[in-house]
């Protein structure tokens, strides 16, 4: 009986090796395709090169770091500014990206309406055997209720997560000031991470 369990799972890790190869291959071509028509057009510049080189391969949050020689930050949305995590540091990175390959690699378990952004995000994580754990902080916006839930639906550890709660409306004086409190929220949090004022 056990002999049997030990050569079911075998064959599971084998067809998800496989499977992971596969998707690896795929969203390498999609990659090679796209650098192809950037390189094409009239406008393509030599200086875009160095950006072409960060596109060649899936993101690996531990590559790019070696290459910065920076703590990563993640961010879900650009309304946490760039400049506070410059001021502590911080190499800030958007996090919502991928391919819709990678997509398959979390389609299989998670819900059919999830939003295909966050399932080629999840599927990249997969793919690259990353965790919350690689960035030194993650920002998650609150406008998105598969976003709030994304830590727990990945089973990552929030420690260095925050929550940036963005308010609906921006024209109002009481928005702007919540928006400003989150934002020194966010200060203080990234001052105990890094340990820096």
């Amino acid at each position: 009986m056990v002999e049997k369990m030990n050569d079911k799972l075998n064959f599971i890790d084998e067809r998800q090796k496989r499977r992971y190869e596969k998707v690896l291959q795929k969203t390498g071509e999609e990659y090679l395709q796209e650098i192809a028509i950037l390189k094409s057009r009239e406008d393509f510049l030599e200086e875009y090169e160095y950006f072409l080189q960060l596109l060649d391969s899936p993101f690996s949050a531990r590559k790019l770091q070696m290459r910065v020689e920076k703590p990563l930050a993640g961010l879900f949305c650009i309304q946490a500014p760039f400049e506070i995590f410059d001021a502590f540091d911080l190499h800030p990175v958007k996090l919502c990206g991928g391919s819709h390959t990678v997509q398959r690699l979390a389609a299989s378990y998670l819900p059919v309406l999830m939003c295909p952004m966050l399932k080629s995000f999840m599927g990249n994580f997969d793919l690259q055997q990353e965790s919350f754990a690689d960035y030194r902080a993650v920002i998650l916006p609150t406008t998105c209720d598969w976003v709030v839930k994304l830590p727990e639906i990945m089973q990552q550890d929030t420690e260095n997560v925050h929550y940036l709660e963005l308010p609906h409306l921006k024209e109002t004086e009481k928005s702007q000031s919540r928006w400003l409190e989150e934002i020194f929220c966010l200060k203080q949090l990234l001052e105990k991470i890094t340990g820096k004022k």
